[in-house]
């Protein structure tokens, strides 16, 4: 087989990874988890030189970054009790700022919509519509809640669907409604440790949750 392709001076272990204004952006790297780089616009693999950088956010507090999404013309960036929005266009416009409110939880944890970014947080769930930060978990504050050791989120058909790695549980918001219900991936005959490890859509009708590092199971 053929070796993975070094990439000099690339972010080394980042936790999450984005493409935003032509060009590649990587969250959380090894050796600086509070800070967010991005490459050269149209090209992945400089990271160094003119048109490439990074920003540090809230270094101060030591927590990682744990996902970015691009939303509203910007990159939104969320950490375990913060989020931050990345504007601009070009590296000599684009600036950060810290928003109001919210944080997120390790995964994929940040799913932009038509309705707004909806934002998993560890014991809350919140949306950014591009300015502000509003909750929107109070419906199952009682029951959610990071369990495992991530979060999995997807978008289909009008409703956002959170999946907890700990857990059978799928928690689900219909933005249309602005209600929540809960789903569960597999049966309870299958075992204690059967759990919704992620989950992704494929088209506008079928969304998939493996569970068991199974390939894929149909869940709705």
């Amino acid at each position: 087989g053929t070796l993975p392709l070094e990439v000099p001076d690339s972010p080394i272990g980042a936790r999450c990874l984005a493409i935003h204004k032509s060009r590649l952006w990587a969250g959380a790297t090894a050796g600086i988890p509070t800070r967010v780089n991005y490459s050269q616009a149209g090209d992945g693999q400089t990271w160094t030189g003119i048109g490439t950088g990074y920003f540090s956010m809230g270094t101060e507090d030591g927590e990682a970054v744990e996902d970015v999404a691009p939303f509203a013309n910007g990159l939104l960036c969320g950490k375990a009790t913060s989020l931050h929005f990345i504007q601009g266009e070009t590296p000599d416009q684009f600036f950060q700022v810290s928003l109001n409110a919210g944080g997120t939880a390790p995964g994929r944890s940040l799913m932009p919509t038509a309705y707004g970014c909806v934002v998993a947080g560890r014991e809350q769930v919140w949306l950014f519509d591009g300015a502000n930060v509003q909750p929107i978990g109070r419906g199952v504050e009682q029951t959610y809640g990071l369990t495992g050791d991530y979060v999995s989120s997807s978008y289909i058909d009008g409703s956002v669907y959170i999946a907890d790695s700990g857990v059978r549980r799928v928690f689900v918001f219909d933005l249309n409604a602005g209600t929540w219900r809960l789903e569960q991936i597999g049966s309870t005959a299958q075992g204690a440790a059967e759990s919704a490890a992620v989950l992704y859509n494929y088209g506008p009708t079928q969304l998939y949750g493996p569970a068991n590092g199974t390939i894929g199971s149909l869940v709705n």
